[in-house]
């Protein structure tokens, strides 16, 4: 199992005024767009918006964020960059469901694995898994993915699951164990939920309209 990405594509998310990375993000379809869990960067407490977020990116680039949307029951948050994104190639979503993909990688930030204050990303593939299906009743249901995970940690919420070539099928949402099980599972919800939620707009400048 192969995947090809740009390396940029990933980012780790954090907050300037708790002065720590909180979780992972990824450049989706557009280069300004990042994608992450809800959770990551709305307090899960109180509801706020967490403040003077930013994303870092392969090769020491840093950018501040401006959070776009937030999906109303499924662990998804949409945001916008604030200056150049370093990143030339966007993740892609799957043209496959979660549901019957052979080939899975889950991606996201390692504290573990980062020292001399570089953050570091971590990709690790995924060999088995289970899905289940939340059914909704005025919208599509929610597709969640749960995997083993021994090198998953609390930084990977917001990260992608991808599927063989490196398109992406998922977002990881939790972390959890089962009992006094010590095996560690990650949970993800479909892309597809994702897919339903965004407009496909063309650009008047690029295409022209029929009369």
């Amino acid at each position: 199992m192969e995947i090809s990405i740009d390396w940029a594509s990933i980012c780790i998310v954090g907050s300037r005024d708790l002065k720590q990375n909180i979780g992972t993000g990824y450049v989706f379809i557009k280069n300004n767009t990042i994608v992450t869990a809800k959770h990551v960067v709305v307090d899960d407490v109180n509801g706020d918006i967490r403040a003077n977020l930013v994303a870092q990116f392969y090769g020491g680039v840093t950018l501040p964020l401006t959070l776009w949307a937030t999906h109303r029951r499924n662990d998804i948050a949409i945001l916008k960059t604030e200056g150049e994104c370093p990143c030339t190639r966007p993740l892609m979503p799957s043209h496959e469901s979660i549901v019957g993909v052979k080939g899975m990688f889950y991606a996201g930030y390692s504290p573990s694995k980062s020292a001399d204050g570089i953050p570091t990303i971590n990709i690790s593939s995924i060999h088995n898994y289970n899905t289940h299906q939340v059914e909704r009743a005025d919208e599509k249901d929610e597709i969640i993915l749960e995997f083993p995970a021994n090198y998953i940690e609390p930084g990977f919420s917001g990260g992608p699951i991808l599927a063989e070539g490196g398109s992406v099928v998922g977002i990881i949402t939790q972390m959890f164990s089962e009992n006094e099980n010590p095996q560690v599972f990650g949970r993800a919800t479909s892309i597809e939920n994702l897919l339903a939620g965004l407009e496909f707009s063309i650009n008047p400048e690029i295409f022209n309209f029929p009369v």
